[in-house]
C-alpha cells in the first residue's frame, strides 16, 4: 500500500489497506479474552495499527503504513521466535 501510494496509484492503496484492514479485524476477532493480560495487549496492537492505517489512508501518508508494517514485523517475528522456542523444548 505503501508503494503504491508513493506511486499514486490510489485505488490499489486503498485495496491494500482494506486488506490490511481485513487482516487485523480477524486477528482481533480471533482473541480470546478469558487469557489475561496477551490478548488484551494483542487487541491494543491491532486496533493501533487500524487506526494508523485509517489516518494513512485519509492523509495519504506512506510513512504512518510502514509504521503499521514495521510493528507487524515484529509482532510476527517474536510470535516465529516463541513457536521456534516451544518447538526445541518439545
Amino acid at each position: 500500500a505503501a508503494a503504491a501510494m508513493r506511486n499514486g496509484d490510489q485505488v490499489q492503496a486503498r485495496d491494500r489497506i482494506r486488506k490490511a484492514d481485513a487482516i487485523l479485524d480477524q486477528l482481533n476477532f480471533s482473541l480470546d479474552m478469558s487469557h489475561g493480560e496477551l490478548p488484551a495487549r494483542l487487541r491494543s496492537i491491532y486496533l493501533f495499527c487500524k487506526r494508523h492505517l485509517i489516518q494513512a489512508n485519509i492523509q495519504k501518508d506512506p510513512v504512518a503504513i510502514e509504521t503499521v508494517v514495521g510493528l507487524l514485523a515484529e509482532l510476527r517475528e517474536a510470535w516465529d521466535k516463541i513457536s521456534r522456542n516451544a518447538t526445541v523444548a518439545a
